[in-house]
């Protein structure tokens, strides 16, 4: 395998988080501490099946995104996930598909637990002690609205102040991230269950 397309497929697998310069230093600090007739012949090797397989994977999600986007373009028409801002197509459809049919949700918090987002609750001395999410639902549906958040935080007129709240009263970013995607639960809940689009509420219009 070549240095550039060994450099290359580095920076794929590390989604662009290893540059040209620091893979040339992994690959000489490689050569440095292992010999080079073993590095060539075996770890290179491994290597090349290793990316190989990144490839192929990367292919098939490919493939699969488009999947994903002709079964949602049949269907968006009688949906209001994507009128939420922050939440692009894509996310749409992975959330519309992770949660169904909303009328199987009586309430949001349904949609919490089913997203694994409802905290641990475990006791100690008799006493019923709170902890972080349970993450025991679906992790697609979590992964969505995570990154739903993150796009959110930035241009949505309810998730950005939400999440600025949080994080101002000390919360780790992590700790805020999880509130604002229960608050986008309900957001999109409300939505779905009304058939209407995403509407600033008339408290947070100037």
């Amino acid at each position: 395998m070549g240095e550039e397309k060994l450099l290359k497929l580095m920076k794929t697998a590390s989604k662009n988080h290893i540059d040209k310069n620091k893979a040339r230093e992994l690959i000489s600090k490689a050569e440095d501490t292992i010999p080079s007739e073993i590095l060539k012949e075996s770890s290179l090797f491994e290597l090349q099946i290793m990316m190989d397989m990144i490839e192929n994977i990367e292919k098939h999600l490919d493939s699969l995104e488009n999947r994903i986007f002709a079964i949602w373009d049949k269907v968006k028409d009688k949906h209001y996930i994507q009128t939420i801002p922050g939440i692009s197509e894509f996310r749409a459809a992975m959330i519309w598909a992770e949660i169904g049919d909303i009328e199987n949700f009586k309430h949001p918090d349904q949609i919490v637990a089913f997203a694994g987002l409802d905290p641990k609750v475990r006791k100690s001395a008799n006493k019923e002690v709170i902890g972080g999410p349970n993450k025991r639902g679906s992790s697609t549906l979590r992964w969505a609205l995570g990154w739903a958040v993150q796009e959110s935080k930035n241009v949505n007129p309810v998730i950005a102040p939400y999440f600025e709240k949080k994080i101002a009263e000390g919360k780790h970013y992590n700790t805020a991230r999880c509130a604002a995607s229960k608050k986008l639960i309900r957001i999109i809940w409300s939505v779905e269950k009304n058939k209407k689009p995403f509407q600033i509420p008339s408290n947070l219009k100037s």
